[in-house]
């Protein structure tokens, strides 16, 4: 770049993760006219920049991967609801995301938010009391059976880590990384969880609870779903999933 466009680029790149876009955009916006190709992985590489398919990460990290691991780890709680889509459909991030959550690093303790293991550590709760908890609900469950952390809470289960007053979306995070004893599918605004394994289909679980009552009309089931455990589905879908 001309040296007077390089140093207003320079001026203006202050942030660690950038999208093509972005940068294009951002380029334009203060050289109207000028060509978004002038950004090329050469020129970002001479601004501090690290270029990838469709985003640039500054060169104070080794890599992408230690980018987003490091973004993700190092505060005590991450809020990823406004900017979750800027990083949607990097794989990069996925990768580095469903890492730290399976190691117990990050835990989402609402939809898109994240709590670290170090915060957690600091309230007397460590990586041990989390797979206690999976442990505990494995023995409290039958193999093949259906439920919610509602339901399990309607039905008398209790652990030492009620007590931290998370909202269900916690505790079914921590069931959720732990693949080799339940498998699940988010549906109705929580997760449907099984024990051991097998695909959670809501036609099964749907025709288990009418079989288990003998008979059953779609607001009655609508009712115990929303009631017992705390899936929201219209009555519409009810149906077609019945119907499936």
């Amino acid at each position: 770049l001309p040296e007077e466009r390089r140093n207003r680029m320079a001026e203006l790149l202050t942030a660690d993760f950038y999208r093509t876009e972005e940068l294009r955009r951002l380029y334009q916006r203060e050289f109207p006219g000028a060509d978004p190709k002038d950004l090329n992985p050469f020129v970002l590489k001479d601004l501090g920049f690290r270029t990838y398919t469709d985003y640039a990460v500054s060169t104070r990290y080794p890599n992408a991967a230690d980018y987003f691991r490091h973004f993700l780890a190092d505060r005590d709680v991450v809020d990823m609801t406004q900017q979750n889509r800027r990083y949607a459909g990097l794989s990069s991030y996925s990768s580095e995301l469903n890492d730290l959550k399976s190691q117990r690093e990050i835990v989402e303790f609402l939809p898109l938010q994240y709590i670290s293991l170090r915060r957690l550590q600091s309230i007397g709760v460590d990586a041990g009391a989390l797979t206690d908890y999976c442990a505990a609900v494995h023995a409290f469950t039958r193999s093949g059976r259906y439920f919610t952390v509602a339901s399990l809470r309607g039905e008398g289960f209790a652990h030492p880590l009620d007590d931290l007053g998370f909202d269900d979306w916690f505790y079914g995070s921590l069931l959720a990384e732990d693949p080799e004893r339940f498998s699940y599918c988010r549906m109705g605004g929580t997760r449907l969880f099984r024990r051991d394994g097998g695909r959670v289909l809501l036609a099964d679980f749907l025709c288990r609870l009418v079989e288990a009552k003998g008979r059953m009309e779609i607001y009655d089931l609508q009712e115990t779903l929303e009631q017992r455990y705390g899936i929201a589905i219209p009555v519409h879908k009810l149906t077609a999933a019945a119907q499936g």
